[in-house]
């Protein structure tokens, strides 16, 4: 399995304005340096790297496998949008779609075929799966959770450990109990 990214999400889910904000910041010396920890703290927790196994923000994506599984597909990065387009390639590498039914409520979302899987396929990267995920609106929780994160990372910037004891620099237990409860763990 294989996921590529075709269409970036636009934009962060937090402006900077929001963000000093939240960091009582009122002065633009650091807006560069806060803009960086906006887009630090958004790529630590989303898309296929991100610790959330989720999508945050609205992106494209495409699913590649290298054959049908004997079951249902799960699509990544919930929460799925729309499936954009599915298709495999033939024995012959010609293009075909096909008819599939798809559980948008789960997360990640599981989809099937709407009768049988096809057979003959080429392989590998046989099967095309292309996907919009995300949120329209970024939760209020995920959102209060980056601004934590950031807030530590701008207090804390010099430091890689606290007191004198070397133990690494904690995120906030409030980010945690804020973010935890929207990592996928099925993915």
């Amino acid at each position: 399995m294989a996921l590529r990214l075709l269409t970036p999400p636009e934009g962060m889910p937090l402006t900077l304005a929001e963000t000093k904000l939240h960091l009582r910041v009122d002065h633009s010396a650091d807006d560069s340096y806060i803009s960086a920890l906006i887009a630090a703290a958004v790529s630590r927790t989303d898309g296929k790297d991100g610790f959330l196994q989720r999508a945050i923000m609205t992106q494209q994506w495409r699913l590649i496998l290298d054959a049908f599984p004997p079951g249902e597909i799960l699509i990544p990065l919930p929460p799925l949008q729309t499936i954009d387009e599915v298709r495999y390639f033939d024995a012959a590498s010609a293009e075909q779609p096909f008819d599939y039914v798809v559980d948008m409520d789960s997360a990640p979302a599981r989809m099937w075929p709407a009768g049988a899987w096809p057979t003959g396929l080429q392989s590998p990267m046989g099967v095309e799966i292309d996907f919009t995920a995300g949120y329209a609106e970024v939760p209020a929780a995920i959102k209060h959770g980056l601004l934590l994160l950031i807030g530590a990372w701008y207090e804390n910037r010099e430091q890689a450990v606290i007191g004198t004891i070397v133990q690494p620099l904690p995120i906030t237990m409030g980010a945690d109990a804020l973010l935890s409860p929207y990592i996928v763990l099925n993915a």
